[in-house]
């Protein structure tokens, strides 16, 4: 605006001037007088004006509004990209969760059914260690029994010995039902003579055991079913010359280790196989007793480690 009246008051000086030289001319005094009175008027007032400020104001109003143009027009984009941005932190994010929904979906999917098969097996190996016990009842003990009262009935000697092998047979049964001196002698006592009775069935089993009592009767029972079963599967299924249990105890911590140096197996392969109650009870007895339990197997053996938290 400032420079626009600068040129104004040119323009109109320019104008002025040349109506006095006119006027001059045709000898019109008075009305040439007053044209250039205004024109000296215009002359003057342009002098005091600062034109190179003028034009410098000028120039910075135009920058600053081009600046703000372009600050408008930054904030524009920046705004456009953060939506954006935050759009695809959103969208990734509900990826993320809906991947992890699927994911906790198969996992139950999965556990549901390892359940429902380890449910299935349980009934079948009751009803085999059912028709087991009949068995060692029936052809075992009732056998035994039988022939010794045909020998007393004949009049032949009864030995103590005779009677002995009676009642190792019924302890043997007794025992594979529940281990009677559990409640007396406890889970380090059982455990060692678990060893013992493995080993002398030709399968080397050794322990190291430093266990204080401060397990629960049944997180003892368990523990020791846990073992009982995992040198059942190794003896049958490991391909192994020995194995080795180790009990550690801590304040609050009993950690248990069942390592042996058999062939090792593929821990997927047998769970989806629908032929791994061994694996599954061990699993849900950890899980019974709220332990943290890792299997890890490799073609040189398998150690199964158990943790169990004593809460305070």
């Amino acid at each position: 605006m400032a420079l626009a009246d600068c040129k104004n008051r040119y323009d109109s000086g320019y104008y002025t001037y040349n109506l006095s030289l006119l006027y001059e001319q045709i000898r019109n005094v008075n009305v040439a007088l007053f044209y250039s009175r205004s024109t000296e008027k215009l002359r003057a007032d342009l002098g005091n004006v600062d034109v190179l400020s003028v034009l410098r104001q000028e120039l910075l109003n135009k920058d600053l509004k081009y600046e703000r143009e372009q600050q408008r027009t930054i904030s524009a984009s920046l705004k456009v990209k953060n939506i954006s941005l935050i759009a695809g932190i959103i969208v990734a994010f509900l990826m993320a969760v809906l991947y992890f929904l699927y994911q906790k979906r198969e996992r139950d999917i999965a556990r549901r059914k390892r359940q429902e098969a380890f449910t299935g097996l349980l009934l079948q190996k009751e009803e085999d260690e059912r028709r087991r016990l009949a068995t060692d009842l029936h052809d075992g003990i009732n056998h035994d029994l039988l022939s010794l009262k045909n020998n007393l009935l004949q009049g032949h000697t009864v030995t103590a010995l005779d009677v002995d092998e009676v009642m190792v047979s019924i302890r043997e049964v007794s025992r594979n039902l529940y281990p009677v001196m559990f409640e007396t002698v406890g889970l380090k006592a059982s455990v060692q003579a678990l060893c013992e009775r493995v080993t002398a069935t030709g399968f080397f089993t050794s322990c190291s055991l430093d266990y204080k009592p401060i397990l629960t009767k049944y997180e003892e029972l368990q523990l020791y079913r846990i073992i009982q079963e995992a040198l059942n599967n190794v003896s049958k299924h490991a391909d192994a010359i020995a194995a080795k249990i180790t009990i550690t105890t801590t304040e609050q911590v009993v950690t248990l280790e069942i390592k042996d140096n058999g062939k090792g197996f593929d821990m997927a392969k047998v769970l989806a196989s629908g032929n791994s109650f061994g694996l599954q009870s061990i699993q849900q007895r950890a899980a019974a007793i709220e332990a943290i339990l890792t299997i890890k197997s490799i073609h040189t053996g398998t150690i199964i480690l158990l943790s169990k938290t004593v809460k305070p």
